[in-house]
């Protein structure tokens, strides 16, 4: 058999069956699911009924658009009429339609709409895994009920809970609330016109951002626009060849806290590839940027930097609209580059929103997936305070940061080996589990954050 488990879906959600498809692939199960399944030259009917009445298990993905789907119908009546169980997975928050509700009939159904959906997706994954394997599943009911929910009979007093084999597929799990879990990713698809990355940095310009930074006695918009500036120069270089600048990479640089929207973009869009960028920069300035000098230390160095992001500061955390931003464009890339190094978003900031937490949008950002794994946010906190920088702390540094830190670090993705291997070339001691976050950065720490999460992710 090619194949354990067919994938039935409305198109409108092909990137959430090709999600769960992934997650069910990680633990071992092996998924059919149109158009990517169809073998060239295959008649597309014949492919398609072939695949289910070879199938083990049918995963039904109930949505409005497959509510409304004549096709969805008759899979799902194939499968009822081959025999074959039925998981029904609700990725929306709605009841399938009485046509299908007649296929499934009282088959209970798996919830996987409410985020972190990722969180949600390994745990369908895992319940398929189980189901195939002859496990037995104790049904739980859900914390909390809702008019929309399937209602289940729980275990009487002294009774023994229920269980539940692949035929009868009454299946309900707990949900619970969180962020997602830290997932392994390859992280090493090579970067290039054909497979660009996606970088999109998120600049607060809010009002405190003009008190200096660490090390320095310049403000922190001028040293973060410095390296902003260094950090486009250097992305410029890497995709340049003999024929001028090829498209490796689509950037977004997001200033919030100014302007009407609170959110304006460097590029006059949220992201712009990398050769467009090139044509639009402003003549060079010379600049001191400040280096590591690899001994602890700082050293000064005047340079000719390009102009494309302006060191503005005024008005007031509005990190939720930049995150909102991001999220949007991020979904929209990785919609079209599944095969590309994923996103990576990098937040700096000196301070707290003020605002709406963002978190839940980070998380969101998060749950985004390519072939080399789930998008990456990074978080740098800059700060007027002298040597007190942390640098990619783990879990026991964590342990002594107050709620804003701790937001922040909470907010940041875990260090993808071969980024940790990079710290630890510069000689960070990086402990397993450590995020992609600085505390107390100052004008160097702010460089070489950039520069290792950044720009050095682009030369994979």
């Amino acid at each position: 058999m090619a194949h354990d488990v067919f994938i039935g879906y409305a198109s409108a959600q092909q990137d959430i069956a090709r999600q769960i498809a992934d997650k069910c692939k990680a633990s071992g199960v092996r998924c059919w699911m149109a158009p990517f399944s169809v073998r060239s030259a295959a008649v597309w009917t014949d492919a398609i009924t072939e695949a289910i009445t070879s199938s083990r298990l049918m995963l039904a993905l109930i949505s409005e658009g497959a509510n409304k789907s004549l096709e969805m119908e008759r899979e799902v009546s194939e499968a009822v009429k081959a025999g074959i169980p039925i998981l029904p997975v609700r990725v929306e928050n709605l009841l399938p339609s009485p046509r299908l509700r007649y296929w499934l009939g009282d088959n209970h159904w798996f919830d996987a709409f409410e985020r972190p959906f990722a969180q949600r997706y390994n745990k369908l994954a895992n319940t398929v895994k189980m189901l195939l394997s002859g496990e037995r599943i104790l049904r739980q009911t859900a914390n909390t009920a809702s008019s929309s929910a399937p209602s289940s009979r729980t275990a009487r007093p002294g009774e023994a809970p229920a269980t539940y084999d692949l035929q009868s597929l009454k299946v309900n799990l707990n949900q619970e609330a969180g962020p997602p879990p830290d997932r392994p990713g390859r992280y090493d698809v090579r970067m290039n016109s054909q497979r660009p990355g996606c970088l999109i940095l998120l600049i607060d310009q809010s009002g405190s951002m003009n008190k200096r930074i660490a090390g320095t006695d310049i403000p922190k918009r001028q040293a973060v626009a410095d390296a902003v500036n260094g950090l486009l120069y250097q992305a410029v270089i890497r995709a340049t060849a003999d024929e001028g600048v090829r498209h490796r990479f689509d950037i977004g640089v997001l200033g919030y806290g100014i302007g009407e929207e609170g959110v304006k973009s460097a590029f006059g869009k949220d992201l712009a590839p990398i050769n467009e960028i090139a044509e639009i920069a402003k003549p060079p300035q010379r600049r001191v940027v400040y280096q590591p000098d690899g001994h602890g230390g700082v050293v000064e160095q005047a340079i000719e930097l390009p102009i494309w992001f302006e060191p503005v500061a005024s008005g007031q955390t509005l990190m939720y609209a930049a995150f909102q931003r991001a999220l949007i464009a991020a979904k929209g890339w990785t919609r079209q580059h599944q095969d590309s190094f994923p996103p990576i978003v990098i937040n700096i900031t000196d301070g707290g929103f003020t605002e709406k937490d963002p978190t839940p949008l980070v998380f969101e950002i998060q749950e985004l997936t390519t072939e080399g794994g789930n998008s990456l946010v990074f978080n740098c906190h800059i700060s007027e305070t002298d040597g007190a920088v942390v640098m990619y702390p783990g879990p026991s540094a964590a342990a002594t940061f107050d709620k804003r830190m701790r937001q922040l670090y909470e907010m940041s993705s875990v260090l993808p080996e071969l980024m940790s291997q990079r710290a630890r070339q510069r000689g960070y001691n990086v402990e397993p589990g450590a995020r992609g976050y600085v505390l107390h950065a100052d004008a160097a720490t702010l460089i070489e954050f950039l520069d290792i999460g950044g720009t050095r992710a682009m030369d994979l």
